[in-house]
């Protein structure tokens, strides 16, 4: 609608609504939101009711489209164990984890039995599990982004809560998503762009953590002709 100004969709973790606060739609009453709810904003200069139902209903037709596997998901390729997957995928180099916390050092192990770098989006993974994680990464010439990395863009594709950027000279390293969104669009806005954005995780950099996943990031960056 062109009294629309912004809509925001995004479930009632603990980081999107951190995000959703800091990025100006923040509403009270996702206070109360779990990470099984989705938080809503609507952003107009119109008071209508209608305007909000509308988009409800849009929202819900998705939603049930989704569950009955008749949206876009239908394009893609689903599987439910580690070996279809790199079947379907053989080249690949990266595995994004998003699972419950207590199960996501376990695929991420997994995933580094592979030689695969990741991406934990999960967050509720101990301290112990992330130190054991990225020390073994690092032993085998790997990167782990996370736990609780929420903003990754690597070699030109947003993962997660990012953004598609001008493609440039300029590699980015942070610990903050939201840090990192807000340089790089500084960088598009400035007439520039990126080669890779790589989240740490808001540990990493701790006395505990010691910043492996951060010294193994610039080395990789720093070996990269791009960059």
């Amino acid at each position: 609608s062109e009294n629309v100004d912004d809509v925001s969709v995004m479930m009632g973790t603990p980081a999107n609504k951190a995000l959703l606060d800091t990025t100006g739609f923040w509403h009270d009453d996702f206070n109360d939101a779990t990470p099984n709810d989705i938080c809503v904003t609507i952003r107009s200069e119109a008071a209508d009711a209608g305007i909000a139902q509308a988009i409800m209903q849009q929202l819900e037709e998705a939603l049930k489209q989704l569950a009955q596997g008749s949206g876009s998901s239908q394009a893609l390729t689903q599987v439910r164990r580690w070996d279809s997957a790199c079947q379907k995928l053989p080249d690949a180099s990266l595995a994004l984890i998003s699972v419950a916390g207590e199960y996501a050092a376990e695929l991420a192990n997994q995933a580094l039995d592979r030689n695969l770098n990741v991406m934990m989006f999960s967050d509720n993974v101990t301290l112990e599990d992330e130190i054991q994680l990225k020390s073994r990464a690092r032993e085998k010439g790997l990167l782990v982004m996370g736990p609780d990395c929420g903003t990754s863009m690597i070699a030109g594709t947003p993962l997660a809560f990012a953004n598609v950027m001008p493609e440039g000279n300029i590699g980015v390293i942070g610990a903050s998503g939201t840090g990192i969104q807000e340089l790089c669009s500084q960088i598009a806005l400035a007439g520039e762009g990126i080669t890779h954005a790589i989240g740490l995780g808001g540990r990493d950099l701790s006395r505990e953590v010691g910043g492996i996943s951060a010294l193994t990031a610039l080395e990789m960056l720093s070996a990269d002709e791009k960059s």
